[in-house]
């Protein structure tokens, strides 16, 4: 039967001498607690609705010239160009549209908010949610309708960027309560911190 051998003192203590010392952001990182992703998201194609219903306002208008204008015996090429113009302001439109919503992307999580542009190259901007002083939302009247807007978060200390949006994103309101109460949770746990050194 091999009995254990007892733990060698002088090594325990070159061992624990010999571990690094935690730091205070090591310290402040683990006072905020893990980080957690709350949303993830990017502007919603019903932001777009309002240029949707400009062009098909346009291309009824155009179809009307047409059939008012239009006589059995003339050439073809008035109706021709009629069409042309609906199907290609329609394909730039939704062209326009696609590049818009899939540029941006946008992640929160407990602790920050990233904020991705691009589409072949990607930059990536980040703001602390505990810089953040005021959260808010703003819908016009077709969003309202569609159930998306925009959530503006005001952070006065951030000297580069004091305003970060998110636009035209679905269920603002969400958003907007996730980000207030998140920020108000990390500058209560930061204050606790500070005042426990």
């Amino acid at each position: 039967m091999n009995a254990t051998p007892p733990p060698d003192p002088q090594r325990s203590q070159a061992a624990t001498e010999n571990a690094p010392a935690p730091t205070a952001g090591s310290d402040l990182t683990a006072a905020l607690g893990e980080e957690r992703e709350l949303w993830r998201g990017r502007m919603s194609w019903k932001h777009q609705a309002g240029h949707l219903l400009v062009w098909t306002a346009a291309a009824i208008v155009l179809i009307w010239v047409w059939a008012h204008f239009h006589q059995p015996d003339s050439s073809p090429w008035f109706g021709r160009i009629v069409l042309l113009l609906i199907l290609g302001s329609g394909a730039g439109l939704f062209a326009r549209s696609a590049l818009t919503v899939y540029r941006t992307r946008y992640r929160l999580t407990t602790q920050r908010l990233f904020i991705e542009q691009g589409i072949l190259g990607k930059t990536t901007d980040q703001t602390e949610l505990y810089r953040v002083d005021d959260v808010r939302t703003h819908q016009s009247f077709l969003d309202r309708i569609f159930g998306v807007g925009d959530v503006e978060l005001i952070a006065p200390s951030e000297a580069t960027q004091p305003t970060t949006r998110l636009v035209g994103i679905a269920d603002p309101g969400l958003v907007a309560e996730h980000v207030r109460a998140s920020s108000r949770a990390l500058r209560m746990k930061r204050s606790l911190f500070v005042e426990q050194m």
